[in-house]
């Protein structure tokens, strides 16, 4: 009957690491957010919306693709998963800069919470 059954692999077992560096993967986001956050929105609000989003986009879009590639190379998947986190900060914190600049002051929390659920 075993044989019957397919075989599941575990994140570890497929990169041949250890759990906690497969926690990592998922830990890096929120590693990287929370001290980039502040100085992504100075640069949001200093070099301009346009700029920001561009290099966040051009960063999520070719480590994402090296992320997908990278197959069970652990070391790249890591490294590829860590540009993408610095990335994130530069898309997430963007969504207040629209609707201060485009919506008046009683539509704000509107727009903010429509963009937010749309990333869902």
């Amino acid at each position: 009957m075993d044989r019957l059954r397919p075989h599941h692999w575990s994140g570890a077992q497929y990169y041949g690491v250890s759990d906690l560096l497969i926690g990592l993967l998922a830990m890096t986001f929120m590693i990287a957010f929370i001290p980039l956050s502040i100085p992504v929105s100075w640069a949001i609000d200093t070099y301009g919306f346009r700029l920001a989003v561009s290099i966040g986009a051009v960063l999520m879009g070719i480590f994402g693709v090296v992320r997908g590639l990278a197959g069970a190379n652990y070391t790249l998947v890591l490294l590829s998963t860590i540009v993408v986190a610095v990335a994130q900060p530069f898309l997430l914190n963007a969504w207040t800069k629209v609707p201060a600049q485009w919506f008046s002051l009683d539509e704000r929390a509107t727009a903010v919470g429509l963009v937010t659920l749309s990333n869902w």
